[in-house]
């Protein structure tokens, strides 16, 4: 199935984090969708957000990589890129 109207879905999942702001999972699909939507600062913004909250997730440090990455912020990516690592291997 995919999702013509990315708008709603954007619409939805800041819905999710209002409706609990420190829902980490609430927050990356917020990032995801963000992202999708070509909202690359904000997403990266909301990726940071969660990182706050939890900075023990491999995943959410991997994917504030790839948005730094896309923002040709290589210093920052490289730092979560090092920290996913870092984490992953226990």
């Amino acid at each position: 199935m995919r999702v013509t109207d990315v708008a709603s879905v954007v619409d939805d999942a800041h819905a999710l984090v209002t409706a609990d702001p420190e829902h980490v999972a609430a927050r990356n699909f917020l990032a995801l969708v963000l992202s999708e939507a070509g909202r690359l600062e904000q997403a990266y913004a909301c990726m940071t957000e969660s990182l706050a909250l939890d900075q023990a997730q491999p995943a959410i440090h991997f994917g504030a990589g790839v948005l730094a990455t896309q923002l040709d912020r290589f210093d920052a990516a490289r730092q979560h890129y090092l920290a996913a690592v870092r984490q992953d291997s226990g």
